[in-house]
């Protein structure tokens, strides 16, 4: 069949559906097979005729179709709203809500929404410890996914949590990522760089990375993997980064620029876009720590320890008026003054969309409105780009189903053989102690924790460790103190302890005895009864119990076996997924035995009874105990916390008078954690290396309690100066909870429907057969031999082959469901989410042909009190939602709701409209009848005051989005120019340093390297300068009438 082409004839490439324009009627070429003029929307170009093909009908006129009451299918609402939300480009969205396999806490979304509107696209997550911040970093992946397309994620984190992160990622975020090792991760890396359509999770260790940072710059050895790892950095910028997302768990191990692991994190930066760290380092502008976090995240906003001050010097007045507006009652005066201030601030001078505000203040009127004093503190803070780089979670201010601690302290009488040991040991520890520096009385205290752990353990281990000091004195050190014992932080040395320990093997050769020390263990016995009693009203519930030492627990474990009570050990080197999962299991042991380092990112929720078999001094220790019962998810309204000590001993003196003292066991540690630990070791030792009375004991420990209650209240001051670094929390919780309230997610069902429709309309010689009930519920699915081959096609070009059977050839139904939830997969069917391929090929067809280009007109009927609390009366309302598109230095769309009542003057409130329209979709009925009882000129009038309403709304919207834009833009680019000249005194350096030595092979490609630099900082501002104004459009999405009866 002959195409007659002629001007103003709506076509399309047939290579690229989704390519379409308008003919000019301009043809050019040879006279058979000509070249035709395409108007396309972006630019015009000359297309040979044969290429393309006549664009599908758009369908009629909505005014038209309004006016003379011609309405389609109600489900046609939701295949509309589904497929314009599935864009993945909706600002007001929130797309991880409700698509993982977590629990919903409003909190864990606040980092979420903090980090889609940094300007630097990197986060510092320093919630205090067992609220989640995996959690954060997973929710954040998943919006990447859905918002970008990412594919390429690194985990960074300490070897002992490589499991935790692979099981969370699987488990919680259906991301099925791998360990890998130093090499395997620069191969992959090198295979990702540039390569935006690479798809891979992996986790590597930092101790596996570390080594990698510390090649010299002029390092001739191009093919070591230093080298490689390098050279994927240098090469990685903007588009060409090798990673779409970099996660480092524990990144308070980055806090010391002169570290390996510092090293590995500037490396690591250059190699992404977008950052998450993930610390619980306390937040306040003193802290030399969080400095070099946030140069890590925001190197540019932040290159100077002295920027703290100078940004929030700057910046002051504008986050003293954001306080202002989100004080209970308004103090319009102050808010007055404040806007004086900012008038006369720097950032003025540079921010139009500040400027803007400050042109027309708010009215006292509109102070008076809580949403708009919220509305008014967000653009504040948008306009203010320091605030979105940290954000901070305690446990305070975290309401949703807080835990009660209840700490039971068990004081142990010891028996005279026991007190007789632990004198003699205790005599021998201080004589050696008296005269030795602070390095070795550090080291000696573990023997003393040894036997306030379990004295017959310790009888036991010394006489037995004689002749193997030296290869266990690391175990002992890293059992005890973890890694601030492994080296003396002055000497960088590892201290001396064989003849203290050989002294000790000596003592309980002496006047030990492990068999008496066994049969009078009254610690162990106390802790038996205890435990008995505790499940014989409990029946099968878990016991957490945590000692320092390996050898306690071994002992332990055979106690407890020897009354039949089955335990799990778990120690460093064992089998942990192993030991945890059996522990887990309803049939498994009810008690686990872990040690210190074994411990950490472990999460043992489901269990409320936590045992400290002994008693860390340091309780920043005690803290990551309880940290792993005390952490979301746990359903107990309260847990136990049952602490051992024997009576006599430093370990009580230490208990009653500090601990109990600061309830160190009833409340999260916060800003303390950073402080205590070395006020603790200061304490430990005066305790241990003088000959002190009981007296003088308590003296030395009283002075410590003083000093930190002084302290506590010196670092609580400090964090509140920080609230400047970190948004508000009031206005992010209220848009989370709009999101829910207004169902701004893809539910389960509107997947299925939107498959659904597409697979009835489409798909030749498909079926699509509920086959099972449940929740959800199974079906199968054929696509059909056309739509099944062009899939195949699109998960090749997309290199997603291997993500689902529904390509395969000839193999008919396949069992799935539609769950638009991410975890593990299931085994009997295939899951169906907004994230897999079938969605995205199905919007991807329905867009070639231009399926969603007409909007969906539509009637639908509510029953009453289907819409209470809406705000919308009984009556015929008039709807319309459209898409608004925003092209700039970030591309953004929201969708904008506006419904007016047929007959009455004025409109719902956006929040109203949205809600009345998301109730029709979900629960409408059909209207029939509405042809015949409605009046077309009456609703055509109507519906053309909902497009006059929403046009002016448009207007407002798209100029605050320029000028927000503008400011935006303004930002990068100063960025662009900071970075260059960064980079580019680094390269200078190093090439006068090689000119030095006389490695002209290596200066002549560093001189490569700066032109590179510089033609790529080139390039950016010439990007940054073509988005500087933004590009917009409104697109009706749907349209129609709701009765309310």
């Amino acid at each position: 069949m002959t195409i007659e082409f002629h001007a103003g004839l709506r076509v399309r490439l047939k290579s690229n559906p989704v390519r379409a324009g308008v003919l000019s009627g301009e043809k050019t070429g040879n006279p058979i097979s000509p070249r035709w003029q395409v108007i396309f929307p972006d630019r015009t170009d000359f297309v040979p005729g044969l290429a393309l093909e006549p664009a599908p009908e758009e369908g009629s006129n909505p005014y038209d179709d309004m006016r003379k009451l011609r309405f389609g299918k109600p489900r046609d609402l939701r295949s509309a709203l589904t497929h314009a939300r599935l864009g993945g480009k909706l600002a007001d969205l929130i797309y991880s809500l409700y698509t993982t396999n977590t629990d919903f806490y409003a909190y864990q979304f606040k980092p979420v929404l903090s980090f889609l509107d940094s300007p630097s696209r990197g986060i510092l997550i320093a919630d205090e410890v067992g609220l989640g911040k995996t959690i954060e970093a997973g929710l954040i992946w998943t919006e990447l996914r859905s918002r970008e397309d990412a594919r390429r994620l690194l985990v960074v984190c300490p070897a002992m949590l490589q499991d935790k992160w692979k099981q969370e990622l699987a488990d919680r975020f259906g991301v099925d990522a791998r360990k890998c090792g130093a090499q395997e991760a620069v191969e992959v890396l090198e295979h990702a760089a540039g390569n935006s359509r690479a798809s891979f999770a992996i986790i590597a260790s930092m101790q596996g990375l570390r080594g990698l940072s510390d090649l010299p710059e002029d390092d001739d050895e191009e093919q070591s993997l230093a080298a490689r790892l390098r050279r994927v950095a240098d090469d990685s910028t903007g588009d060409d980064a090798a990673l779409d997302l970099v996660i480092v768990d524990e990144a308070h191990y980055m806090r010391n620029p002169e570290t390996q692991t510092a090293r590995l994190g500037q490396i690591l930066r250059r190699m992404t876009n977008n950052l998450v760290l993930l610390s619980a380092t306390p937040v306040h502008l003193r802290n030399s720590d969080l400095f070099h976090l946030l140069n890590l995240v925001d190197s540019d906003s932040f290159p100077h320890e002295w920027s703290f001050d100078h940004a929030l010097q700057e910046n002051a007045p504008l986050i003293r008026l954001r306080d202002l507006l989100l004080q209970g009652k308004p103090d319009v005066e102050a808010i007055g003054a404040t806007l004086d201030d900012v008038r006369g601030s720097a950032v003025a001078v540079r921010s139009e969309a500040l400027q803007f505000l400050l042109a027309s203040p708010p009215s006292a009127e509109t102070l008076s409105s809580v949403s708009h004093r919220l509305a008014l503190a967000e653009q504040i803070d948008r306009i203010n780009p320091i605030t979105k780089v940290v954000t901070r979670t305690r446990k305070r201010d975290v309401h949703e189903r807080r835990v009660v601690r209840q700490p039971i302290a068990l004081r142990v009488a010891m028996t005279p053989i026991e007190a007789d040991f632990y004198d003699q040991v205790t005599a021998a520890v201080r004589k050696y102690c008296r005269d030795l520096d602070m390095a070795e009385g550090f080291l000696l205290t573990i023997p003393q924790r040894q036997m306030c752990s379990s004295m017959a353990a310790a009888c036991r281990s010394w006489s037995r460790r004689s002749s193997e000091l030296d290869d266990e004195i690391d175990q002992i050190l890293w059992d005890a103190f973890g890694e601030d014992a492994s080296l003396d932080a002055r000497a960088r040395k590892r201290p001396n302890a064989d003849s203290l320990i050989a002294q000790l093997a000596r003592i309980a050769r002496d006047v030990g005895n492990f068999e008496a020390l066994r049969r009078h263990d009254s610690k162990f016995e106390n802790l038996r009864d205890q435990l008995l009693a505790y499940w014989k009203t409990n029946s099968g519930a878990k016991v957490v119990l945590f000692a320092y030492f390996r050898d306690t627990l071994t002992y332990l474990a055979e106690r407890f076996a020897e009354i039949g009570i089955d335990s799990v050990v778990l120690m460093g080197g064992m089998d942990k997924p192993a030991a945890l999962a059996r522990f887990r299991a309803t049939d498994g042991p009810r008690l686990l035995l872990a040690s210190e380092v074994a411990s950490e990112g472990i999460d043992l929720q489901f269990s409320s009874l936590l045992v400290n078999y002994d008693l860390p001094w340091n309780p920043m220790r005690i803290e990551q105990r309880i940290g792993r019962i005390d952490r979301i998810g746990q359903k107990a309204a309260r847990i136990v916390i049952l602490n051992l000590f024997l009576g006599g001993s430093l370990d009580e003196r230490v208990y009653v008078r500090l601990f109990e003292r600061l309830r160190i066991f009833e409340r999260a540690l916060g800003s303390l954690e950073g402080i205590l630990g070395e006020m603790i070791r200061v304490m430990s030792f005066d305790l241990l290396q003088h000959d002190l009375t009981e007296e003088e004991e308590a003296g030395v420990i009283e002075q410590t309690c003083v000093a930190v209650e002084q302290r506590s209240r010196i670092e609580e001051n400090l964090e509140q100066e920080a609230g400047r670094l970190v948004a508000h929390g009031d206005y992010l919780q209220h848009r989370i909870a709009a999101a829910r309230e207004l169902n701004r997610y893809v539910t389960s069902e509107d997947l299925q429907s939107y498959v659904g429709d597409f697979i009835g309309e489409y798909c030749q010689g498909a079926q699509l057969v509920r086959v099972g009930e449940g929740d959800p519920a199974l079906w199968e699915i054929d696509l059909g031999p056309p739509a099944r081959a062009a899939f195949a096609d699109f998960l090749e070009k997309e290199r997603l082959q291997g993500k689902t059977r529904l390509a395969i050839a000839a193999s008919g139904r396949q069992p799935c469901v539609f769950e638009n939830v991410l975890k593990r997969g299931r085994i009997d069917a295939e899951s169906i989410s907004q994230y897999h391929p079938l969605v995205a090929f199905v919007r991807r067809r329905l867009e070639a042909e231009e399926r969603h280009r007409h909007a969906v007109v539509s009637a639908v009927r509510l029953p009453g009190d289907a819409v209470r609390g809406v705000g919308a009366g009984v009556g015929v309302h008039v709807f319309a939602v459209t898409r608004w598109s925003i092209s700039g230095e970030q591309d953004s769309e929201r969708l904008a709701f506006e419904v007016f009542r047929s007959g009455a003057p004025g409109s719902l409130s956006a929040d109203d409209a949205e809600r009345l329209v998301t109730m029709a979709v979900m629960q409408g009925l059909p209207w029939p009848a509405a042809h015949g009882q409605l009046d077309g000129d009456t609703i055509g009038d109507c519906f053309e005051t909902v497009m006059d309403a929403l046009d002016g709304r448009y207007q407002e919207y798209t100029a605050g989005a320029g000028r927000e834009n503008r400011d935006r833009v303004s930002f990068q680019l100063d960025q662009v120019d900071r970075q260059e000249a960064r980079e580019i005194q680094r390269l200078q350096e190093m090439i006068g340093r090689l000119r030095q030595q006389g490695k002209l092979r290596t200066i002549k490609a560093n001189q490569g390297r700066l032109a590179k630099i510089r033609e790529r900082a080139a390039e950016r501002r010439a990007r940054l300068q073509n988005r500087r104004e933004v590009r917009h459009e409104s697109m009706l999405v749907c349209a129609g009438v709701v009765l309310i009866d």
